[in-house]
């Protein structure tokens, strides 16, 4: 669960905030003029032309260097100007939040100076990660550097909020002294120094709650200085970590938008947007080949503002804000050029502003994201990130990539979010997970008795199962026979070849849908790709025995996905909005008082993006767009947002329908009222 003090989260500022920037600037020794074009009269002209709620700079980035004349850290030895302080009275002439960055994982200098406070492996050498060797939490650190650093900035620059970085993804299995000593003191025995051992998954647990205890004591501390500071953690408790959240954060906040932030953005957003927190993506101004990073060197090119404002649109689209990075010149000065683009999208997300805020996701379809999945096994080496910084499970992103891009509105949620709201969900999808609790599972049996719509892919078991049979065959409707098999799928009326093995099921009381084929014309009616069991209470559930999700995240096959979205349509045919025109255009389902809101989005880009060809020069219009929305009554009023532009539109029978002649990147079907 949230935990208490979130209680108001509703009413802080950042809640109220729609547009952010943050100004990243990790100082190393190479930046020898820094400060010196950090002038207030031009970031308050930069400020006035591109009007964000909240400014973000850094006080001290990965080198370990602070940007302003700290007693407490290690100020840059060429700093030219107290950038914070230029920074700060900027932002305070202009009516502007100001946030503070930290990274806390990475910090060079630190690192150097106090190599006892490092991460350390299992020989006893030290840890290292995305960018060099990293900092324990459970070390003095945070005691002796860290928070020091806290009260002096919080003192001199009076600061809205800090945005801590290098956190979650710096977290590894650590054989420091303070680990160690507190493993000891919490389990009894010594720490495992292999992931053979049974005491692994207890290693790496401590590793996670030690890494929320961390979260807590900076946020009370941060409080403890000022009231209404507020507190994120980059990348805490997306799909990096599923579980709920128990850390006292004060909002969501992921920097996913580097080279293909449109698709990394859909999935953080439909995931972040469930666990009852505000939130945003950030999204870096720049597309950048991390594979020829040299100290150098760091290859990046400008992104358009089309570019920006596709991946701006899914943030929005799921009630969430934008945050936009861009970096200052070597000498701390902005670039004139780069924030006339920023103006472009901040002026197209300010737009949308009364569309996002205030408004809350339509439930529809549920994809679970399990944490006991996620953590089942832990890590399979010693220095892994103990929470994973990358797309969270294959198959959750096949699932969620393979049902919106046929159309369906879904929400990614972890287990507590689903048995909470079961109920509330038309369709719940388990797409491949190994194990899933016992509470889990005895929520979707109850949930397919009262009368939902389940559909389960692969082979799940349950986590108390010594036996690992596949869980809910009465509700499925099958019999496990415990062989596998492969071939060929049915779509469109040929077959497809399929590459990952699959459970061979036996029929008890479920129905095919779909056989398995032998090759692309002939079907071998003996082992079942898909079926549906409409006899078990008042609900339904349909089982595809494949990893079938998994291999759309691997290849990306149309024909995988329209099967995918053919058996959910089997499944439960009454989807709230059905939408034709394009396959280019992914829908967000909100409300707001009596109204729904269907964010349209159109992910096309018109080129092929090979290799390193990330930039988006152009979106390519797209339409006509035909929406076929559920509504109970006539509405009065039907439009096309922002700017209220009249649409084509009739209703009969309970069904509305819309006709959208031409989206460019991002519009809402405003429908009102909507008796949902």
């Amino acid at each position: 669960m949230v935990a208490d003090k979130q209680s108001t989260l509703h009413e802080n500022w950042y809640s109220k905030s729609i547009f952010s920037i943050h100004y990243d600037t990790h100082i190393s020794l190479k930046e020898v003029e820094a400060g010196a074009g950090a002038r207030v009269a031009q970031i308050r002209k930069m400020l006035r032309l591109t009007k964000p709620d909240m400014v973000q700079f850094h006080a001290k980035g990965h080198p370990g260097y602070a940007t302003y004349p700290t007693r407490a850290g290690t100020p840059s030895p060429h700093l030219k100007r107290d950038i914070l302080s230029a920074f700060r009275k900027a932002t305070r002439a202009e009516g502007v939040r100001f946030s503070i960055y930290f990274s806390t994982g990475l910090d060079g200098v630190t690192a150097r100076e106090h190599p006892e406070w490092k991460r350390i492996g299992p020989r006893g050498k030290p840890q290292r990660m995305f960018c060099g060797e990293v900092l324990c939490f459970n070390s003095p650190y945070v005691t002796k550097n860290l928070l020091p650093m806290l009260t002096e900035t919080v003192a001199r620059y009076d600061p809205d909020a800090f945005w801590f970085d290098a956190e979650i993804w710096t977290v590894c299995p650590c054989w420091c002294a303070w680990c160690k000593a507190g493993f000891e003191r919490e389990y009894g025995v010594s720490p495992p120094h292999s992931p053979r051992s049974r005491r692994w998954p207890e290693w790496l647990r401590f590793h996670r709650n030690s890494f929320v205890q961390y979260l807590n004591r900076c946020a009370d501390h941060i409080r403890s200085l000022k009231k209404g500071c507020l507190f994120a953690s980059n990348w805490a408790y997306t799909t990096s970590q599923p579980e709920s959240v128990l850390a006292k954060v004060d909002w969501l906040s992921a920097d996913a938008g580097v080279n293909r932030g449109r698709w990394r953005g859909s999935l953080e957003a439909r995931h972040m947007m469930t666990k009852g927190l505000p939130f945003d993506l950030m999204a870096w101004d720049h597309v950048m080949d991390f594979s020829a990073i040299t100290e150098s060197c760091h290859p990046s090119q400008p992104k358009s503002a089309v570019h920006l404002m596709q991946e701006a649109s899914f943030a929005l689209a799921a009630g969430g804000r934008f945050f936009l990075w861009t970096n200052p010149r070597l000498d701390t000065s902005l670039r004139e050029h780069e924030h006339k683009v920023i103006a472009q999208v901040s002026g197209f997300v300010r737009r949308r502003k009364r569309l996002v805020l205030g408004t809350e996701a339509v439930r529809d379809t549920a994809i679970l994201y399990s944490e006991t999945d996620f953590y089942r096994t832990g890590l399979r080496t010693t220095n892994s990130a103990c929470f994973a910084c990358g797309e969270g499970g294959a198959s959750v992103s096949g699932a969620h990539y393979a049902l919106t891009g046929a159309g369906h509105h879904t929400e990614i949620v972890n287990e507590e979010t689903l048995m909470r709201n079961v109920g509330d969900y038309r369709v719940v999808v388990v797409p491949e997970p190994t194990v899933l609790s016992a509470n889990v599972v005895a929520a979707l049996r109850e949930y397919v008795k009262s009368g939902g719509n389940l559909l389960v892919t692969g082979y799940p078991v349950e986590e108390r199962d010594p036996k690992k049979n596949l869980i809910l065959q009465d509700v499925l409707g099958v019999r496990d026979t415990g062989k596998r098999t492969g071939g060929f799928i049915r779509v469109r009326g040929r077959g497809f070849q399929i590459f990952c093995e699959g459970a061979n099921v036996r029929l008890s009381g479920a129905r095919v849908v779909s056989y398995l084929m032998k090759n692309e014309d002939v079907t071998a009616k003996k082992w079942p790709a898909a079926v549906l069991h409409a006899t078990f209470g008042k609900g339904r559930a349909a089982y595809i025995p494949f990893n079938i999700c998994t291999e759309y995240v691997n290849y990306r096959a149309p024909f995988v996905r329209d099967f995918i979205s053919e058996v959910l349509e089997r499944l439960s045919p009454e989807r709230p909005v059905k939408i034709s025109g394009s396959r280019t255009v992914e829908i967000f389902l909100r409300s707001k008082g009596n109204a729904l809101l269907v964010h349209l989005i159109n992910h096309a880009v018109g080129k092929e993006m090979e290799g390193t060809d990330w930039c988006v020069e152009e979106v390519p219009p797209c339409g006509p767009l035909t929406l076929n929305i559920r509504c109970g009554k006539r509405p009065t009023q039907v439009t096309l947002e922002p700017g209220r532009k009249t649409v084509e539109w009739t209703w009969q029978r309970g069904m509305l329908k819309v006709r959208v002649e031409k989206l460019h990147i991002h519009a809402v079907v405003m429908v009102a009222p909507w008796p949902g």
